[in-house]
């Protein structure tokens, strides 16, 4: 049965927030579109703005109308950017709705790198709303040949590094990036050692997950030193020090901790991040050594930094 424009405009305004039923608008023809477009237009221009409101607050009937007239832009002309600066602060507001409409906009207007940040972002969220249809639209950043699943799933059964360079033997150089960080994180769900991973993710740079893994406490801290010597520069070895040091945290290994983040503070300039989230989290007696060995302010008994 053909929705009408009245009935489609009558649930935009009185759904719930996160039912709009925005994914109506891709099969609509020009000329529904057009129609309306000038119909939204006219609402615009009959309801004031509200005070302090953002522009798209679905809380207000003109800010349905703006969600509604933006869509309608993006739809017809391309121009995306009042939609995806209307997405962006609903997500991430504090009244979060469900992040697919962003994801699907990131998607279609073909933003591959936002589309992997959100979309990731949002994914691991312990309570993420349409995970399936988010992750869905992540996964095609791989462009994965037919039967990557199964090929996931008998890597999972027998990993290994020799393995790893088979299943990435024939990936697109423009895919690679984002084959390896899909592929990686449908690994870690499938319970693959996240010690195997991070040398994975680690073989030809630095991915984000690993660093992750390693912070959280989830890789040994052998695992990281044995890739650290493997490092061609000394930012990439301090970085990869600095992750000992969380690993070693991890296990209450103070003397370690201490040893890695000075020999990280040795190698480059950007241990400061480290050097603040291990001391933030430490007891006296760890944030005593950190100063010793210059890491840390030393302080008298008044609680003043000493020359």
């Amino acid at each position: 049965m053909k929705t009408t424009d009245a009935e489609f405009i009558e649930r935009w305004l009185e759904c719930p927030a996160g039912e709009l039923p925005w994914e109506e608008l891709f099969g609509l023809t020009k000329e529904t579109l057009s129609r309306l477009t000038a119909t939204a237009q006219k609402a615009l221009d009959r309801i004031p703005p509200k005070l302090h409101a953002e522009p798209g607050d679905l809380a207000t009937e003109r800010g349905r109308w703006e969600r509604l007239s933006a869509e309608l832009c993006f739809l017809s002309e391309g121009d995306g950017e009042e939609l995806r600066t209307m997405l962006t602060r609903m997500v991430f507001s504090r009244r979060p709705v469900s992040p697919l409409r962003l994801v699907r906009f990131l998607h279609d207007s073909g933003d591959k790198t936002a589309l992997g940040a959100v979309g990731r972002l949002v994914l691991d969220r312990p309570d993420c709303p349409d995970r399936s249809a988010i992750q869905a639209l992540v996964d095609t950043l791989s462009r994965a040949p037919e039967g990557w699943e199964k090929s996931l799933e008998e890597f999972a059964a027998n990993p290994s590094v020799e393995a790893w360079d088979k299943l990435m033997q024939f990936c697109p150089i423009e895919a690679h990036y984002q084959r390896i960080k899909n592929a990686l994180r449908a690994l870690k769900a499938r319970g693959v050692d996240p010690n195997l991973l991070f040398v994975l993710g680690t073989k030809d740079g630095l991915l984000p997950d690993a660093i992750g893994w390693a912070e959280d406490g989830l890789v040994d801290p052998e695992t990281i030193l044995e890739q650290e010597k493997k490092m061609l520069s000394n930012e990439m070895r301090g970085t990869l020090l600095c992750l000992a040091a969380h690993a070693y945290f991890h296990r209450g290994d103070k003397f370690n901790t201490v040893r890695c983040l000075k020999e990280a503070a040795a190698l480059s300039d950007m241990t400061g991040y480290s050097v603040k989230a291990i001391a933030d989290r430490s007891g006296p007696e760890l944030r005593e050594m950190m100063a010793k060995v210059g890491l840390l302010p030393s302080r008298t008994e008044g609680g003043r930094d000493l020359s």
